[in-house]
């Protein structure tokens, strides 16, 4: 009898294991479309704030106001995507850059995407 509760609690214990690393899978799917959605909403947000330049050079007014307000809410979208990414790196055991939030492998000395040295 004792083998046979071994073995439950092996197959529960693998079971749990394998349930957690589903959720964390499903979580990552979940912020990885939601990272995706705000990389559109960057590429929106930079094509308008290329009309804005070329409408007020065209039409010879100042712009500037409109040009930081658009700066603002861009910065804001690339901290929500670093938050993301962080997350997502977390939840598969990697690390997040913390110049351009590329995620990349714990034992990575420098980042694959843009060079920054991750750790001391």
């Amino acid at each position: 009898m004792e083998y046979f509760d071994k073995v439950a609690d092996s197959v529960r214990t693998t079971a749990e294991s394998i349930g957690k690393k589903t959720m964390d899978a499903v979580d990552a799917s979940k912020l990885k479309v939601n990272a995706y959605e705000i990389n559109s909403e960057i590429k929106k947000r930079y094509e308008a704030l290329g009309r804005i330049v070329y409408d007020a050079k065209r039409g010879d007014f100042n712009c500037d106001v409109v040009i930081e307000e658009n700066i603002r809410e861009i910065n804001i979208l690339y901290d929500k995507l670093s938050e993301i990414n962080s997350k997502i790196a977390r939840l598969k055991n990697k690390t997040c850059c913390p110049k351009c939030s590329a995620i990349n492998d714990n034992e990575a000395i420098y980042c694959s995407r843009c060079g920054r040295r991750l750790s001391d």
